[in-house]
C-alpha cells in the first residue's frame, strides 16, 4: 500500500550463530546501533495514532461559511416617522455560493417590495439557507421598520410604503389572543397565511398573506382607503382595520373548533 511505513530491506546473514555471539558481546554504549527497526512495530500505517482526528484542523472551512456567519450583521432599522429611506446597505453581500442566494432573495424582492422575515422563510423552506445566513442577506437587500403599519417588516431599499397606496396590502398586523395556545399544532411549522391557529400568543402576518376572501375584499375596495397614511392604520381607513380585526378574531375562533 502506498500508505504503509517505509523501512530497510535487510538480509540475516548465512552464519547466524556468529551474529549472535558478536550481539551479546557488544558494549551496551552501542546500544543504539540494535534499536528494533519500524518493521518490528505494531504499526503498519503512517494514520496510525493514539488519537483522534480533529475535523476542525484537518478539513477547510467552507469560505461562504465563514463569511457569513462570523461578520456582524449591520441591518438598518427606522422608525415610521423618519423622513430619510435607506438606499444602500451598511454590509457588503456574501460573496462566493452566496450569490446563488442573494439573486433568490432578490427576486423576492422584486416580486413584492416588503416581506415578513418568517414569510419568506416558507418561500425559501425547500432551499438550504440558514436563518443566519438570510439576516446577512436581508442586511444587504432591504430595511426594516421598528414601527407603524409595516413593523417589523424588511422593505426593498429605496422603497417608500407610506409614499405607495398599494403598499396596503403588505400592512403588517399584530393578531394577540389571552389563551394558552399550547397545541399539537403549535408545534409544526409557522403559518403566514392564518390557515392554522398562531403559534403564539402574538404573531404577525402581512395582509396579503391571510387567506380570506373578506379581507382580501377589503383591501381592493376603494372605500376602505384612506387618503392619508398614518402610524396606527396605514393606508386603511379606521372602521376597515377594524374590521379585519373582527374577522381575524372570527377566524381564529373557527380554527379552535376544527
Amino acid at each position: 500500500m502506498e500508505n504503509n511505513l517505509e523501512d530497510f530491506d535487510f538480509e540475516l546473514p548465512e552464519d547466524i550463530d556468529n551474529v549472535l555471539l558478536n550481539l551479546a558481546v557488544q558494549d551496551e554504549e552501542n546500544y543504539k546501533e540494535f534499536l528494533v527497526p519500524v518493521s518490528y512495530t505494531k504499526n503498519r500505517l503512517v494514520q496510525a495514532q493514539p488519537f483522534f482526528y480533529n475535523p476542525y484542523m484537518t478539513s477547510k472551512p467552507d469560505d461562504t461559511e465563514i463569511d457569513s456567519e462570523n461578520r456582524p450583521i449591520k441591518s438598518i432599522s427606522i422608525p415610521y416617522e423618519e423622513s430619510n429611506i435607506p438606499t444602500m446597505p451598511l454590509c457588503k453581500p456574501p460573496m462566493k455560493k452566496g450569490e446563488f442566494f442573494m439573486e433568490k432573495v432578490s427576486s423576492f424582492f422584486r416580486e413584492r417590495p416588503i416581506w415578513l422575515k418568517n414569510a419568506m422563510i416558507q418561500s425559501l423552506s425547500e432551499e438550504n439557507l440558514s436563518q443566519n445566513h438570510l439576516k446577512h442577506l436581508l442586511a444587504s437587500l432591504s430595511y426594516s421598520y421598528e414601527s407603524g403599519p409595516w413593523r417589523n417588516a424588511y422593505v426593498r431599499f429605496g422603497y417608500n410604503p407610506r409614499e405607495h397606496p398599494e403598499s396596503v396590502c403588505f400592512q403588517v398586523i399584530d393578531f394577540r389572543t389571552r389563551e394558552d395556545i399550547m397545541t399539537s399544532s403549535s408545534k409544526g411549522p409557522y403559518d403566514h397565511t392564518f390557515s392554522t391557529l398562531p403559534k403564539q400568543q402574538g404573531q404577525l402576518y402581512q395582509l396579503s398573506d391571510i387567506q380570506n376572501d373578506q379581507i382580501k375584499d377589503i383591501l381592493v375596495d376603494q372605500e376602505s382607503l384612506s387618503p392619508v397614511c398614518t402610524k396606527r392604520t396605514g393606508w386603511l381607513t379606521k372602521k376597515a382595520y377594524e374590521d379585519i380585526r373582527k374577522i381575524l378574531k372570527e377566524m381564529y375562533n373557527m380554527l379552535k373548533l376544527e
